[in-house]
């Protein structure tokens, strides 16, 4: 049998399954790559996670351009979001990433939102 790519760099196959059962997998891919960030500390993970939804990142900031004209910015607190999203993941607790992703990027757009009228 051909081992799967993204466990490749697990220690040994023993982790691999530990790993593997601690998460449930999704088809996107991202639980597997939160495994490999999370248990293995693999940055090559964690910067495929942040590109691979960036979609998402869009899709909500493009929502708020009535209310922020600055498309910059709304990218970079969607992303800050995601960040939080990442590092706060915990596959027992959630159904699966993008929901969660959802809710964090949602929270930092809102925040700058929030920000900005105080400041006007």
């Amino acid at each position: 049998m051909k081992q799967d790519p993204i466990f490749q760099s697990a220690v040994n196959p023993g982790e691999r399954k530990k790993a593997e059962a601690r998460v449930r997998l999704d088809d996107t891919g991202n639980q597997r790559l939160l495994v490999r960030y999370k248990v293995y500390g693999d940055r090559l993970a964690y910067d495929n996670l942040i590109e691979g939804n960036q979609r998402l990142v869009m899709s909500h900031a493009l929502q708020y351009r009535q209310l922020v004209p600055a498309t910059e910015q709304l990218v970079e607190a969607g992303n800050k979001g995601l960040v939080r999203a990442i590092e706060n993941f915990d596959p027992v607790l959630h159904r699966g990433f993008s929901v969660t992703a959802e809710r964090f990027i949602r929270d930092s757009l809102e925040a700058l939102i929030d920000q900005r009228r105080k400041g006007m």
